[in-house]
């Protein structure tokens, strides 16, 4: 596990962090993190939440608005919130829902740096 320490620090960090996990826009997991006994499908989150990076990284071109940072949105169960490392990698996290949203878009930011570092 390449970013195993981001990971682990990410979660001392966030109460209700259910998985992470950074993915490529092929949608194949570079590295992941589930908390024991969460029933989050973290690599399939991955999975999907490429597929949606890709649409809005096209959809924000072609408004000619600018490269997308982030995005996130709450389901009644669990907040999903991505964050772009880079052109290709896609940086996303499940929290629980009655979790602060900002603070996980904060740590969510600030560990995307260490990771855009190490990959």
């Amino acid at each position: 596990m390449i970013l195993k320490e981001i990971f682990e620090s990410l979660e001392k960090k966030l109460d209700g962090l259910e998985g992470a996990v950074v993915i490529d826009d092929d949608g194949i997991a570079l590295d992941t993190y589930t908390k024991e006994g969460s029933s989050v499908d973290i690599e399939n989150v991955g999975v999907e939440a490429a597929a949606i990076s890709k649409s809005l990284k096209r959809f924000s071109e072609s408004l000619n608005v600018g490269v997308p940072e982030e995005f996130f949105f709450k389901t009644d169960k669990y907040c999903l919130l991505v964050r772009f490392i880079s052109e290709q990698l896609t940086y996303c996290a499940v929290m629980d829902i009655n979790q602060s949203v900002g603070k996980g878009r904060f740590f969510l930011k600030t560990t995307s740096w260490e990771m855009a570092k190490k990959i």
